[in-house]
């Protein structure tokens, strides 16, 4: 008995073609386990005017990403910052 199973091998592209909308979101770290921004070893390090590894990687990620985005907003979020503002006090 021959049997013959044909399965289609789906590509990124293909899911574009037909309509996909991709909606990027961004989420940044900012709890103390990257290190302070004075610290080389940081991913969030700032050294003048050049940007952080972290500022990097998310700049090469989301112009790739980007191009895909059907609205082209990006909304960021952030975890793990203490805030020191007077109406929002996260040091308790």
């Amino acid at each position: 008995m021959n049997k013959f199973e044909s399965r289609t091998q789906y590509q990124f592209g293909d899911f574009i073609q037909n309509g996909l909308q991709l909606a990027l979101v961004t989420c940044i770290d900012f709890t103390a386990s990257n290190g302070v921004i004075t610290d080389k070893k940081s991913l969030h390090y700032i050294a003048g005017s050049n940007k952080s590894p972290y500022e990097k990687a998310l700049e090469a990620v989301t112009n790739i990403l980007l191009d895909y985005d059907y609205d082209k907003l990006v909304p960021v979020y952030g975890f793990g910052a203490k805030i020191r503002h007077p109406k929002l006090n996260t040091y308790n």
